[in-house]
């Protein structure tokens, strides 16, 4: 005969530990799963809200100083940089033993991504992103609820006006690339379940305090609304006369996805 346990309580409270650690065993928690599971990370969200810049630190220097002073926030520039020295730098920096290989990360950004976001879930996670050069990353942010977006579109322009390219056939060309590039991946990020604010390039050249208000009230809404000093700017009239140059030239770099675009500053959820 079965002993009769002193307390059931205790006896329901065991059971109840041992069916706790058979789920994690099994499932995982959300943005947690066991390696040997080898799961479809196509299914799987992060553990916690997160947020991704697109193109902040190509118009602002030395943002990541600056974000951390407003918020005390650690944004992590070149998490997800293709150059193997700018990682590196990076990766000295991370917490919860994450790999310093680039390789490795490359092989499984997913995977990376949501060890990054449980490693920081208590830290409001904060880092750039190039769509551009993570397609494939991209289409897992998009799909994920816990995502924010920050967009700036035609930032490749900087690119353009950096090199000071004036060949027009080699301008058209590259433009075409460029913008149905961006438009692949804003129709992937606005298609799925992230909230996506899309930024043009004139609203941050021309409102940088506007935008940059916004960012801090979603990261931090108790320090929004304060007086405060921006960072430093890429300078926007030598830009502005190179756009109005390939203006002239009858380049365009408009796609279909600008009819869904009405309005500047939107926010799609």
């Amino acid at each position: 005969r079965a002993p009769t346990p002193q307390n059931p309580d205790m006896e329901i409270a065991f059971l109840a530990r041992v069916e706790k650690a058979e789920s994690r065993h099994l499932v995982g928690r959300q943005g947690l799963v066991m390696q040997g599971q080898m799961p479809k990370l196509t299914k799987q969200v992060a553990a916690a809200p997160y947020t991704v810049l697109c193109g902040f630190d190509h118009i602002f220097k030395d943002f990541s100083s600056w974000i951390k002073q407003e918020t005390g926030l650690v944004y992590f520039d070149h998490l997800f940089s293709g150059l193997h020295n700018k990682y590196r730098q990076t990766a000295q920096r991370l917490m919860g033993n994450l790999g310093g290989s680039l390789k490795m990360r490359i092989r499984n950004p997913e995977g990376f991504l949501l060890n990054f976001v449980w490693n920081y879930r208590d830290d409001d996670p904060l880092f750039a992103l190039d769509p551009g050069k993570n397609r494939k990353l991209a289409r897992f942010i998009a799909r994920d609820p816990k995502a924010r977006v920050f967009f700036i579109r035609s930032i490749w322009l900087l690119e353009l006006f950096s090199k000071n390219q004036r060949n027009v056939s080699v301008l058209q060309a590259r433009i075409d690339r460029m913008a149905r590039r961006e438009a692949v991946q804003l129709a992937a990020l606005l298609g799925g379940k992230a909230k996506v604010r899309v930024i043009s390039l004139d609203e941050i050249l021309s409102q940088p305090g506007a935008v940059l208000e916004d960012l801090i009230f979603e990261l931090r809404p108790s320090l929004a609304h304060k007086r405060r000093d921006l960072p430093d700017m890429f300078p926007r009239e030598p830009l502005e006369e190179y756009i109005e140059f390939l203006k002239d030239a009858g380049l365009n770099w408009n796609t279909e996805i600008d009819s869904s675009l009405n309005g500047v500053g939107k926010t799609y959820e």
